[in-house]
């Protein structure tokens, strides 16, 4: 696995190992739609966004994809960049591989800013239990739910699909 620091390093990698069939996994906010698009300027290469694809207002994600849509989009291109959340997934709901999966980390003075929550050191069980007893007394105080729909899909995700570690490619991202 290769470590990136800059979009342009990333671009870089990317021109060195000659891939046109690239992926861009990271969480809600991490920059994956930027990158997509500085990449696909770099390499001259379409950029689809799995938001595209999403019926909306389902409470999930992978469930809501439009996956034919988006399976005949991919097949219609010989080389593309698609980004989007859970990704590795998406892509194995359509029988699709990527060439190159980018993943993207937010850092924040030199730590992954999210990973106790996406690479949590106990049983995801137990993990999401934590999470549900941390929230609970706001949500009570909101009158709402523990419900942690897509960031409990998202974290269900990490520990199944592991995108962190299984990257070809991680863009350490920090905001200067």
């Amino acid at each position: 696995m290769q470590v990136a620091h800059t979009p342009a390093q990333v671009a870089a990698a990317i021109l060195d190992s000659r891939t046109r069939r690239i992926a861009i996994d990271g969480i809600d906010g991490c920059g994956k739609s930027t990158l997509a698009r500085a990449l696909a300027t770099e390499l001259g290469l379409p950029v689809i966004h799995l938001d595209d694809f999403i019926e909306r207002k389902q409470g999930a994600y992978i469930t809501a994809l439009k996956t034919p849509e988006l399976a005949q989009t991919l097949l219609n291109l010989n080389y593309w960049i698609v980004e989007g959340v859970c990704m590795l997934q998406a892509l194995d709901a359509i029988s699709l591989k990527a060439d190159s999966l980018v993943y993207i980390k937010l850092m924040s003075h030199g730590y992954w800013s999210d990973e106790d929550e996406l690479d949590p050191k106990v049983p995801v069980e137990q993990h999401l239990e934590t999470i549900r007893t941390q929230i609970r007394p706001f949500a009570e105080l909101q009158e709402e739910s523990c419900d942690l729909s897509l960031a409990e899909e998202i974290i269900r995700y990490h520990a199944a699909y592991r995108p962190h570690k299984n990257a070809t490619l991680v863009y350490l991202r920090t905001d200067a």
